[in-house]
């Protein structure tokens, strides 16, 4: 290991945007972002000082970072690690130890503490006290021939729910919800969602979101949908499979339509697909994608240090981000 190692949190936006963003994209072909809002708007607003680099020094001073780690507090409850990078040429040096130690350190009067790690690093993350609670699978599948068409078709005789454009006056339910199907409070996050999704800007970046509410105003199913570097990230929660479903179809929709606008920023061939996470623990969400011919495409388990926080999965089919919970 290099004597000059350190590690700091990152100095400003640019740079979180950079190794928070652009390193996993680039380097890993990661399916983040399509661009650095999420980053910047998000991760950055949430909680910057967990955002760690490890850095050495070349004999003249000049600072190289070897590797970074995102330690999330998303409140004193539940804290969460993602983003965990080292590149190749920095591997086996004993950097990737002392930073996940570092974000472990960080995090460690939070009651849960968890991440979503690939199979492959399942060893080194129970060695470090992390236990396998639940698996999400990522599965893809075409806006048109997997959602429009066989959804079009099968809510045909459905009677329609009222969907509202989801909006801050709905961060409580939305807390509220996640409760309810994570055990894990994370208001600060929700509300830098929320505003990712409904900001001036959010419709023509390709990110958009909706609620439904019950005759109380009370929150029990919500969607949103965002631009990835290979298609668009949905996020579903909600009990009823054919309120999922007519959430599901209204987002495609919605994209379909988005594209013939003369105010949509992304690309005209940007991949018209959705990603899917879904949690492996509803049977209903895993049987909606398979059913709807979504392809698979990877699997993560989402692991605890010490507790889990209790979750009640049947109203949980595609989670929101495999990088902080």
């Amino acid at each position: 290991m290099d004597p000059s190692f350190a590690i700091r949190p990152v100095k400003d936006v640019e740079e979180a945007c950079h190794y928070f963003r652009d390193w996993p994209v680039k380097m890993l072909g990661w399916n983040h972002g399509f661009d650095d809002k999420e980053a910047r708007l998000v991760y950055f607003e949430m909680y910057r000082d967990g955002m760690l680099l490890g850095t050495i020094k070349d004999g003249h001073g000049k600072e190289e970072v070897v590797g970074c780690v995102f330690a999330c507090k998303h409140s004193d409850e539940v804290g969460y690690i993602g983003a965990f990078i080292v590149p190749p040429q920095y591997r086996l040096r004993g950097y990737g130890r002392i930073l996940f130690k570092e974000a472990i350190q960080l995090l460690g009067s939070c009651r849960f503490l968890g991440l979503d790690g690939k199979f492959e690093m399942f060893d080194a993350y129970q060695r470090s006290g992390f236990q396998p609670n639940t698996i999400t699978l990522t599965y893809r599948g075409d806006i048109q021939k997997s959602v429009v068409t066989p959804l079009l078709q099968k809510l045909s005789n459905t009677q329609p729910s009222i969907l509202t454009p989801l909006a801050i006056e709905h961060l409580d339910g939305l807390v509220q919800l996640e409760d309810k199907y994570t055990g894990m409070n994370r208001n600060a996050f929700w509300k830098a969602w929320i505003d990712l999704h409904s900001n001036d800007q959010a419709a023509d970046l390709g990110r958009a979101g909706w609620v439904v509410l019950d005759d109380e105003s009370t929150v029990t199913h919500f969607g949103t949908v965002r631009p990835s570097v290979r298609g668009f990230a949905v996020v579903l929660y909600g009990k009823e499979i054919q309120v999922i479903n007519q959430l599901l179809l209204h987002m495609a929709n919605w994209v379909l339509a988005q594209l013939l606008s003369p105010s949509w920023k992304l690309p005209k061939d940007h991949q018209l697909a959705f990603n899917f996470n879904a949690c492996a623990s509803n049977p209903m969400a895993v049987a909606l994608v398979e059913s709807l011919g979504f392809d698979y495409v990877v699997s993560h388990a989402r692991m605890w240090r010490g507790p889990a926080p209790i979750l009640e999965p049947s109203g949980l089919f595609s989670l929101s981000t495999l990088t902080i919970g």
